[in-house]
């Protein structure tokens, strides 16, 4: 894929800023289905295949219509003048980067197609390798600045795992049956961060505490905060880790708390049909990701708390409480106190059908009705406290901070199709 700007006055593209030269993103892939060779081994095993793939990619999804510029704007901005009259001053809307490029990926990926059984069984697996340079990020620029940052090419970013496939496919007598079972890893790192930057912060939650980051050697976007150990039953605070060692407790100390990422994910389809009936279940989860309480937060002293945080907090009779007593350090709301394991199991759809006979539908000349029951969403399994494990921000920057929306509703739906 080639895109790019082609400039009507015929000036050079090596004038246009980065963002607006050509992009050249190639991609190949090969495979090799061993199992048509003639020396392939005769036995339950019928197709095997092995494939790899290579490919660049790149993006500018995460930009605006022309991000790199700083546009000058009058609006809002008015002085009076000694006559009387009011002068309208200009200012940029925004800091400019004509230095800003695309963000491209490249990625590799090796892959085993198996089927056995005369097709029955089915079984993939797939190791990907992905490189996400020149992220495209906002900046987060000295308040000297004096002014809304731009987007800046942030750094590198490597995700490599795993992804597992299992299929059967069978019957016995008028049972039809099928499994679909999927599963990858995923390992996510922040292998390169521009120089100019000590660490890329994200949203806020409350005043004065950003609560992810992004940093060379960290899963992007990982919680950031102060880890405690414990509470002081003294005084129901909590016990603050001085983590640079200089006795005091600062925002110097703030360090990884948590990993919004889930280490693992996975899914699973499985159906039954017997004549008429057929029942089909969905279910999806991830397992190995944290996520922060977010509506907690030190300004809104006031707000409903999940009982987690109540139920043995500390207090004069409670002092071995391990939560924090009710007149805490405000500190306490940004610490790992708010970071849970966000684990969890959904079963998203479980539909139960049924197709009425042809002999019944002779009489009124229709080919089929299908009536169905459908609960979704009905069942999370889940020791996360908060409303809604899989909450969270359209943000990427604040992936893993639940805000407080309102949690995946269940639903009852009944249905009919027909056919002519």
């Amino acid at each position: 894929m080639i895109q790019g700007n082609i400039r009507r006055d015929g000036a050079s593209l090596s004038k246009l800023p980065k963002i607006g030269r050509w992009g050249v993103f190639p991609s190949f892939s090969a495979g090799w289905i061993a199992s048509n060779e003639d020396f392939f081994p005769k036995s339950f095993i019928n197709y095997a295949k092995v494939r790899g793939s290579w490919g660049k990619n790149g993006s500018l999804s995460n930009l605006g219509s022309y991000s790199y510029v700083g546009f000058i704007t009058s609006n809002g901005l008015q002085y009076p003048l000694a006559d009387g009259t009011l002068g309208i001053p200009s200012e940029p809307n925004s800091l400019n980067n004509p230095e800003l490029t695309w963000e491209k990926s490249v990625q590799t990926d090796i892959g085993l197609e198996l089927r056995a059984w005369k097709d029955k069984l089915s079984f993939t697996i797939d190791y990907y390798n992905k490189k996400t340079t020149d992220l495209l990020t906002p900046n987060t620029p000295p308040y000297e600045a004096g002014n809304t940052a731009s987007f800046i090419n942030a750094g590198d970013v490597v995700n490599k795992g795993f992804e597992f496939e299992v299929g059967l496919k069978n019957n016995i007598g008028e049972l039809q049956y099928s499994v679909d079972l999927n599963l990858a890893t995923n390992s996510n790192k922040v292998t390169f961060l521009n120089p100019s930057l000590a660490r890329l912060l994200g949203p806020n939650v409350g005043p004065g505490w950003n609560a992810t980051a992004t940093e060379k050697g960290y899963p992007i976007w990982y919680f950031r905060g102060y880890k405690t150990n414990g509470i002081d039953p003294a005084t129901g605070d909590a016990i603050f880790v001085d983590t640079n060692g200089d006795d005091k407790i600062t925002s110097d100390d703030q360090t990884m708390i948590g990993n919004p990422h889930p280490k693992v994910m996975y899914g699973g389809n499985i159906t039954l049909s017997y004549k008429g009936l057929d029942l089909s279940v969905f279910a999806q989860g991830m397992s190995g990701n944290d996520a922060i309480i977010g509506w907690i937060r030190n300004d809104r002293a006031y707000c409903n708390k999940p009982t987690v945080l109540t139920d043995n907090h500390w207090s004069p009779t409670n002092t071995t409480g391990t939560m924090p007593g009710a007149n805490a350090s405000a500190l306490s709301w940004n610490s790992d106190l708010l970071v849970f394991d966000a684990s969890y199991l959904r079963i998203q759809q479980i539909q139960i059908g049924y197709n009425f006979p042809h002999s019944l539908l002779q009489s009124i000349k229709l080919s089929g009705i299908r009536v169905y029951i459908s609960f979704d969403d009905f069942f999370t399994f889940t020791k996360y406290p908060g409303f809604d494990p899989d909450a969270g921000t359209g943000n990427n920057a604040g992936i893993g901070i639940d805000r407080g929306v309102y949690p995946a509703s269940r639903k009852i739906m009944l249905g009919a199709s027909l056919s002519f």
